[in-house]
């Protein structure tokens, strides 16, 4: 046997060494991170074997290649989906606020005209507190209540200030709803049956 001629061939390239660099480069234009993954494991599995036996093992170049072009995938792989991200959490919450701030300006809408008719029953007394609507004059109690965050899903009633009526001249806001959104807008009712959304600071003392 010639050993010195065995000791002089050139160590095998292995196939994954060379699946590994072509996965990174694929990685890098079209397969993304689908391309990244194979191109780390099969990059760390031929320097694993490149170094267990570097005589018999060759493409160690190739299978840093595949890991360094892996990497760079899995960077371009994510870039989109952080882009994406920081896109639609806020348009999500915006629309989540958009939504709760809808929903506060018609159950106040509602609350007010219950109130009204609850006066008009009463000598021109509103009720002493919203719970004294149920169930007369409001069917849902969850009218009630203003959703403060859908997860966990809390709710706090409504503020109510008692002791109006309708023999009042002046303009009394009597109902309120929670602060929403950049805006620190709150929907509010008045003792005449008007509605608005308003984020003119108001003193909420009064209401409970």
């Amino acid at each position: 046997m010639d050993t010195s001629a065995s000791k002089n061939a050139s160590p095998k390239t292995l196939p994954s060494a060379v699946w590994s660099l072509v996965f990174g480069i694929l990685s890098n234009t079209c397969l993304w991170i689908l391309g990244s993954i194979p191109a780390i494991i099969l990059g760390a599995l031929a320097l694993k074997k490149i170094s267990a036996n570097p005589e018999q093992n060759g493409g160690k170049g190739l299978a840093l290649g595949g890991l360094i072009t892996g990497g760079v995938g899995i960077i371009f792989g994510l870039i989109p989906w952080a882009v994406g991200s920081a896109i639609a959490i806020p348009a999500l919450t915006k629309t989540g606020e958009i939504k709760m701030t809808a929903t506060d300006q018609m159950e106040i809408r509602e609350l007010t005209l219950a109130c009204r008719v609850y006066a008009f029953d009463n000598d021109g007394n509103y009720p002493p507190n919203l719970e004294a609507l149920f169930p007369d004059y409001i069917d849902d109690r969850e009218l009630l209540t203003a959703e403060i965050s859908t997860n966990p899903r809390v709710v706090k009633p409504y503020l109510y200030r008692p002791g109006l009526t309708t023999k009042v001249e002046s303009r009394e806001m009597f109902i309120a709803g929670p602060i929403r959104g950049s805006d620190n807008t709150r929907a509010v009712g008045y003792n005449d049956g008007s509605t608005e959304r308003t984020n003119i600071p108001i003193d909420t003392s009064f209401l409970r």
